[in-house]
């Protein structure tokens, strides 16, 4: 006997997901325990809590000498309507194409 799994795409991951393992949002969206899982990690990090182990994006984890570092290495931005934590490699080209976002700030201007 053989089961059918409904799934359905997470509008922020684009990656389909068992039904069980996402929310509908009141928007109509649909967010995956994976994404809003990070979304939370951010908003609990910026808030006072504990340093996330890795890179939301390609999950290196931090190289960190001392909690002093965290400002340094870290980067919050807000990607796919959701806050995500990212390392300096992974938050580089998202910022190259959000010019719209980040094209008249100074971080855009030393990059």
């Amino acid at each position: 006997m053989t089961g059918v799994v409904v799934t359905v795409r997470c509008n922020w991951c684009s990656i389909e997901k068992p039904e069980f393992l996402v929310h509908r949002l009141g928007s109509g969206q649909v967010i995956c325990d994976y994404c809003l899982d990070w979304h939370c990690t951010t908003l609990d990090w910026l808030g006072g809590g504990a340093i996330p182990r890795t890179c939301q994006i390609c999950r290196t984890p931090w190289e960190l000498t001392s909690p002093r570092d965290i400002a340094a290495k870290i980067y919050v931005v807000p990607k796919d309507g959701i806050y995500q934590l990212l390392c300096e490699a992974c938050v580089r080209p998202y910022t190259a194409k959000r010019t719209d976002l980040y094209g008249n700030t100074e971080y855009s201007k030393a990059a």
